[in-house]
């Protein structure tokens, strides 16, 4: 939708009149403006006399929250312009949400600003909207708006504790393609790379591509479930996916009658997504699971970590040779790059020989997501308590320097399992960070032990990724994080082979 500078100046002048439930036209053709000008999807509740709620989803925007505002139109001069403002947001604000005021009006930007604290949400008066409505190029328009009333800090994407948000998930596209075929899929491998992330974006391209499939579709996590018995475990599955009083009583050897009944009432085929299963995927109701998707009663998308590992290569399991296994590797250059430079950007940072800079993360991090988002929090909190408004390759000498940096990079090697501690050690001394499967096997004779098999050193270098000291890449182990040879001044510098 185009509109001319006066026509904006129109529009911001009748959502000043306010609108009456009836005919909200004007508040839902500006919020329509907005969201194209943005490049955003709009989603508007019901709209009442001088006021509608609505969702905006800016993905291309790497702040937090960007990806879901919750956000109100209030026009007029009536008692909504005065309270409808403070009310919606006393009942939508949470933490990590953005909170979104459109005034239409003075009194109602007036008493948004009076009842509303500093920084706890993002208001536009009819003046910043209708400058931003007309501004030539709006996204950094609000952008600018945005870092200038919210606290940057409450705004810095960057997350360890969660999966990513639908504006901080890049790459792994090829994963993607696999879980949105038809097969049944295992995502094992370290903590924090990334794994509960590919389940929430599957779901969330599957909403908006197949819609009857998403609704077929529940997410399980078996992290909250408190007994690990065949029943109950197969119980609380059974509740996760259809909790209704018929189904309060089911145990584990109703699971394919339960199963089957599902099928029928989507008219198609259950797809469970079972997030931290590594607790529970040894139980018998398993082999159950692995029976009914093999029955096309259900597909299963497991996710684990080593216990998951081992039980999709022993022969004894169901799971064995039935499902196949992704393993997540780190994320490539492009992908990194979008991932740690553009949140910065949006937060109106520059950098100074960019290529240089993302160099130097991509040897500190090794792509690996876990790595670059506590490196973009610890890059932030040297910026801002320097006040640089431009990032420099002279801020690697104090980020060489930051203890909480140093040692979350020391522990790719410190929290390593005391079985696996010495061949980790000897690894290090090599002076690189490529290994082959021959350099394990090299390092066990080092650490004194028999030269192992083939199999057994590819078993070593498996364990040592799941313990994230290693990484999957390609036909080669990498370390987590190349930087650790720098925190070692004893070891060898890295060699790139």
């Amino acid at each position: 939708m185009s509109v001319s500078p006066s026509g904006v100046a129109a529009m911001i002048a009748r959502l000043g009149h306010g609108w009456p439930e009836a005919s909200p036209g004007a508040a839902l053709e500006a919020l329509d403006l907005l969201a194209g000008k943005l490049g955003g999807e709009l989603q508007t509740k019901g709209a009442d006399a001088d006021t509608v709620e609505f969702r905006l989803h800016l993905n291309q925007i790497r702040l937090r929250g960007a990806d879901d505002i919750f956000g109100i139109l209030v026009g007029g001069n009536g008692v909504a312009a005065m309270r409808s403002p403070s009310a919606f947001w006393s009942r939508s604000s949470a933490p990590g949400r953005l909170v979104m005021i459109l005034a239409g009006s003075e009194t109602a930007h007036r008493a948004a600003e009076e009842k509303i604290p500093q920084q706890a949400a993002f208001i536009l008066g009819p003046r910043l909207l209708e400058r931003l409505l007309a501004d030539p190029n709006p996204l950094a328009y609000w952008k600018a708006q945005l870092c200038h009333q919210v606290s940057k800090s409450r705004l810095l994407p960057f997350d360890i504790e969660h999966p990513a948000a639908a504006n901080m998930f890049f790459g792994r596209q090829a994963e993607l393609d696999l879980l949105a075929g038809a097969d049944s899929i295992a995502i094992a491998g370290p903590g924090r790379i990334g794994k509960t992330s590919l389940l929430h974006e599957h779901r969330r391209r599957l909403l908006k591509t197949d819609r009857a499939r998403a609704i077929a579709t529940t997410l399980i996590d078996f992290y909250s479930c408190a007994d690990k018995s065949d029943d109950h475990v197969a119980h609380f599955l059974m509740m996760k996916i259809n909790p209704t009083r018929r189904n309060s009583n089911k145990k584990a050897a109703d699971l394919g009658h339960f199963l089957l009944s599902e099928r029928s009432r989507h008219s198609c085929v259950p797809e469970l997504l079972l997030d931290e299963v590594d607790e529970v995927v040894s139980l018998p109701v398993f082999n159950q699971l692995a029976k009914a998707a093999r029955d096309g009663l259900c597909r299963l998308i497991l996710v684990g970590r080593g216990v998951l590992f081992q039980r999709l290569s022993n022969k004894n399991s169901a799971l064995e040779c039935r499902i196949d296994m992704i393993r997540p590797e780190p994320l490539d250059r492009p992908d990194a790059e979008s991932l740690f430079i553009e949140p910065f950007r949006d937060l109106g940072y520059r950098f100074v020989e960019e290529d240089r800079f993302l160099d130097y993360v991509m040897d500190l991090t090794g792509g690996l997501p876990q790595h670059l988002h506590l490196f973009g929090r610890r890059l932030f909190h040297c910026v801002t308590t320097r006040g640089l408004g431009t990032i420099s390759p002279e801020i690697r000498n104090h980020l060489k320097d930051d203890f909480q940096l140093a040692h979350y990079v020391r522990s790719s090697l410190l929290e390593v399992e005391p079985e696996y501690q010495p061949i980790a050690e000897l690894l290090l001394t090599q002076g690189r960070d490529v290994f082959t499967d021959a350099a394990i096997q090299d390092a066990c004779v080092q650490a004194g032990r028999a030269r192992p098999t083939l199999a057994q050193a590819v078993e070593i270098g498996d364990q040592l990724v799941l313990q994230n000291f290693l990484v999957w890449r390609g036909d080669r182990y990498r370390l987590a994080s190349p930087a650790l040879l720098g925190y070692f001044p004893d070891r060898p510098a890295a060699s790139r082979s």
